[in-house]
């Protein structure tokens, strides 16, 4: 005989219940974020010490990685990057994109031409 355990989602009451408790432990860290992003931390397992330790890991893990947060990825930034995607080396698949309906990208690197004087860096950034 199997038993199985069925882990039941985390429910919005529960983590409204929470919230106050992680924002106190967060401290100053919370001030400007907003609830529901807050809650993320919350909803994988519902226990504020660990979701203090998630939620600074990926604050540390931001500010090592700065590029990932600011405009310098936005085509209309960047005519590298245009050039990149014009030369479909980074695709977006029609109909491809996270659950939030962010587009998802894709490095076809096959047709990456590195004759025109792109660098190894500047394809992978």
């Amino acid at each position: 005989i199997h038993h199985y355990s069925i882990k039941m989602a985390v429910t919005d009451e529960q983590l409204n219940e929470l919230l106050p408790a992680f924002k106190e432990s967060l401290g100053s860290a919370a001030d400007g974020v907003e609830d529901s992003h807050l809650q993320q931390f919350l909803r994988w397992k519902p226990d504020v010490k660990r979701a203090t330790e998630r939620f600074q890991s990926f604050c540390e893990w931001k500010k090592a990685n700065p590029s990932l947060f600011d405009d310098s990825l936005r085509l209309s930034k960047d005519e590298e990057l245009v050039r990149l995607v014009k030369s479909e080396v980074i695709v977006h698949p029609p109909g491809l994109s996270t659950k939030t309906g962010s587009p998802i990208l894709i490095g076809r690197l096959r047709n990456n031409d590195m004759k025109d004087g792109r660098t190894v860096e500047g394809v992978c950034r």
